[in-house]
C-alpha cells in the first residue's frame, strides 16, 4: 500500500492520542517496509 494510506490511517487513529507519537510509529513502520522491500 502507499505511504499516504498509512499517514491517513495515523491521522485517523490519533484521535485522543498524541499525534507525534502516532506519526513516529507509522513512520517507523513505513521505513521498515521500504527497507524490507529493498532487501536492506
Amino acid at each position: 500500500m502507499k505511504p499516504t494510506f498509512y499517514i491517513n490511517l495515523a491521522l485517523m487513529s490519533s484521535r485522543g492520542e498524541n499525534i507525534g507519537t502516532v506519526l513516529k510509529y507509522y513512520e517507523f513502520k513505513i521505513c521498515h517496509a521500504v527497507a524490507a522491500t529493498l532487501g536492506v
